[in-house]
This record gives C-alpha cells, structure tokens and sequence, in this order.
C-alpha cells in the first residue's frame, strides 16, 4: 500500500548485494571482515555467544541422551527448524561486505533462545553422564540438591547467568552513557524550538541543520510543529535522506528524481549554514565548527564518547567509579543564533 506497487525487501535486499565487486552495492558504505558479527556478539550477548555456537553440537548430542523420568523427550529436529533462521541470517549478513551491528537486531530473539536451549540441553546431558559415570554421586545430589539435581549442576549455570546479567548491564550502562547525547540533546532541541516559535511574530518555518551528524537524527518526531529538519556540507558528500513530498501515500511512493544506487550526493539536498537557526553539531578535536563564528551561540552541551581517543576496554562496558574517568569525551551541543537566543532568554 505505501509503496504503490508489490514489494519484496528481502529480494531487494539479495539484489542490491549480489555484487561482490569494489565500490557496488552496500560496500559503498564500508566493509568489515567476515568475523565482524562475532566480535559484536562477544559484545552484546557475552556469555550466551558459547552456547549459541554449540547449540547444534548439544542439541544432537541431547537426542543421544534419553529423558529422564517425567522430562518430555528431546525434540532437537523441531528445535533446528526453529533456530535455523537465526543461524542463515547471521551466515548472510556474515557473507555481506558490509556490516552494521544494526542488521542483526531482528535475529536477537532466535540468538537467545538458541543459547538458552543450549544452555538446557548441556545441564541435561551433563546430568546423564553423570549418572552413568558416577551413580553412586549422582545418587546423593537427586537426594541433596534442588529439584533433584546435582548441586553443581545447577549452581554453574546461575553464575554464569548473573555474570551474564551483570556483563550485559554494564554494555546497557555503556550505550546510554556514552552515547545518549543525541536523545538528550534533541529533547532540548524540542523544548527551545517550541518556544521560540511560540514568540515569534511570523510563521515562518525555523531550520534545525545538521552537517557530520545527520545520520544520528532521530526522526522528525523530536521536532515540534513549525521546525523542519536540514543538512548543510560538513565532512559528508554522499546521498542523505529527503522529506516526503506529500502526505502519505502518495509521499511514500513518490521516488525522488535524485535518488540512486551509487551514494551520489545531491546539491540540492544541502542548505547553506546562513539559513539556519539551529545547528546540532558534534565538537571534535579540530573541527571548523560554527561555535567559533560570530553570532552562534551554545544552548545545550551533552558529553558524548570519542572512540578513537578512549580506550577499548572502557568504552565498551559501563563499570562505576572505573571506566567513565578513562574515556575521552567530546560536545554534542545545540547551537543557536544570537537573534533567536534573545528571543528566547533576553540575553546571551
């Protein structure tokens, strides 16, 4: 319906990286190596990356294993239909030169199932080698430990998911603590924004432009009625992206005459900083930054993370009184111009 005509993104998605040439296809934007996703899982889902791996491995392993009395029988085929989605997307994507830790996000759901039915199956096949290696042992832990199971075998498996618990608090810690400031700052945005406009004497439109930054916009839902979103050049000449044309759904299947393939960038796309009355900005080391112009002036300042001055291990997860001290951060900040800053607090 929004796009006019019958659409098929997955087929879309096939034939615009079918090409494994130099510059074609997704690899305009940048390529990773095929281990990329790993290392970003290792990140994001630490402990539960093992189990996800070896779960085809204990699964079988599992069907070798009878049930216990009162267990339901192993079932690893429907298992495998099951979790095969998340293992071919994740091989796709893997196969794709260029990678987004973005792109995963749908497979989460199948990842941590897979992990947690790997994680069953290992305590289960642990506890029937068990009693067959050792009867006599495993006799005293039914009789001794939790739901008649060996204490070690379940004392293991609660370490490993606090500790699971605790690694992935501290990467939620480190998202939005080292790199919350574009909702902060756009928050502040509205709030300004929607004042100024309320003051002033025209309805004109007012502009908030961002150069470098715009691809961590959030959506036009961060902007009050009266204010409109703009790009001008600042480090980045690729395509952008360009307001609908009309009301849906005819904007939603309108093609813009200058979008295409090849991340060519548009002139047009661009407005010129004269133009604009509020500018989003991250200040860099170095950066030619209108701060330093006549006439702009700072309404909000948010720290936000330089990667490449901080170091690995401490940007990456959030740990008190530790990590936040050996991180380097950088202004996102909120520029105005002088006639809207005294507009709005009568003095700058």
């Amino acid at each position: 319906y929004y796009y006019g005509r019958f659409v098929l993104p997955w087929l879309n998605l096939l034939l615009y990286n079918r090409s494994a040439a130099s510059g074609e296809g997704s690899q305009l934007y940048g390529v990773e190596p095929w281990h990329f996703y790993l290392r970003n899982l290792c990140l994001n889902l630490n402990l539960a990356l093992p189990a996800l791996l070896l779960a085809p491995l204990l699964l079988l392993a599992g069907r070798l294993v009878p049930a216990a009395a009162g267990e339901p029988p192993p079932r690893p085929g429907r298992a495998a239909v099951l979790l095969s989605g998340g293992y071919l997307w994740l091989a796709f994507y893997s196969a794709i030169p260029h990678k987004e830790e973005r792109f995963l996000f749908p497979a989460y759901p199948l990842f941590l199932l897979a992990a947690a039915l790997a994680a069953s199956e290992a305590r289960r096949v642990a506890a029937a080698l068990l009693a067959r290696c050792a009867p006599r042992r495993a006799q005293r832990g039914r009789e001794g430990g939790p739901h008649g199971v060996w204490p070690p075998l379940w004392g293991l498996p609660a370490a490993a998911l606090a500790a699971s618990a605790l690694l992935s608090a501290g990467r939620v810690g480190a998202l939005v603590s080292y790199y919350g400031a574009p909702l902060e700052v756009y928050s502040e945005v509205y709030s300004e924004v929607s004042a100024a406009l309320s003051s002033r004497a025209d309805d004109s439109p007012l502009r908030v432009c961002s150069g470098k930054e715009w691809y961590r916009y959030p959506s036009s839902f961060f902007l009050p009625p009266g204010a409109t979103p703009a790009f001008y050049r600042a480090g980045f000449d690729g395509l952008l992206p360009s307001p609908f044309s009309a009301p849906p759904p005819d904007g939603s299947r309108a093609i813009h005459a200058h979008f295409n393939d090849g991340n060519r960038d548009e002139p047009a796309a661009y407005t010129s900083e004269d133009r604009c009355d509020v500018i989003v900005d991250l200040e860099l080391p170095g950066d030619a930054a209108p701060r330093s112009r006549a006439g702009w002036h700072v309404w909000a300042r948010r720290p936000f993370l330089d990667a490449d001055r901080s170091p690995s291990w401490s940007r990456a997860l959030y740990v008190p009184w530790l990590t936040a001290g050996r991180n380097v951060y950088a202004n996102y900040s909120v520029l105005g111009r002088q006639p809207l800053m005294v507009m709005l607090h009568g003095s700058v």
